[in-house]
């Protein structure tokens, strides 16, 4: 699966030299972990920015990769104390985007890499930092994604609001006899440049 995630990064960099649109986006994750326990994890909220270029492939279809910042977390409760779990991720995400001609909504959908920056471990009043690669913590993070959007043309740009499910595929936590997986709400908002 990394091979896979590789080879979209690479095309996107190629994509994005001949880019039509730049753009900005930026909002708030509602960010959960799904694991092998069957735990009710619940939601920790965080934020999203992201910087993409947007080239048209076909008339309808057009590639979308970005570079941006992620914050991943969930909370819960341990031995009736409640706990958080906060991380920071730089990300790359490449995407494929659906519009039809007339209507102002699309569809996107793609893939989704990351690498942890930074994190804290919250029990009760005590915090501890998280360190990527040691105690456990993969700093890896990929997955997929798919959802849809709203645009509104402006002259010379474009506002738009979006929705996306990530559904993440690496392990947290590989050496753990659990498995712990990132899931995500995203909803962003954003502004399309065109060139």
């Amino acid at each position: 699966m990394k091979k896979i995630i590789t080879a979209f990064i690479l095309v996107a960099i190629v994509f994005s030299a001949n880019a039509q649109k730049i753009g900005v986006m930026g909002g708030v994750n509602l960010p959960s972990i799904s694991s092998s326990d069957n735990y009710d994890y619940g939601f920790l909220p965080g934020v999203n920015a992201s910087v993409f270029f947007q080239k048209a492939l076909i008339p309808m279809i057009s590639l979308r990769p970005a570079v941006g910042f992620t914050q991943y977390g969930y909370s819960g409760e341990l031995f009736g104390s409640d706990y958080e779990v906060k991380l920071n991720y730089a990300r790359v995400d490449v995407d494929f985007r659906i519009k039809p001609p007339i209507i102002p909504v699309y569809l996107v959908g793609g893939v989704y890499s990351g690498y942890g920056l930074s994190g804290y471990y919250k029990v009760g009043s005590l915090s501890t930092d998280v360190t990527f690669g040691k105690n456990n913590t993969n700093p890896f993070d990929f997955g997929v994604s798919f959802g849809g959007g709203y645009v509104q043309n402006l002259a010379i740009l474009k506002l738009f609001v979006e929705a996306k499910y990530e559904i993440g595929l690496a392990d947290l936590e590989p050496s753990s006899s659990q498995t712990y997986k990132n899931n995500n709400i995203k909803l962003s908002l954003g502004i399309v440049f065109g060139l």
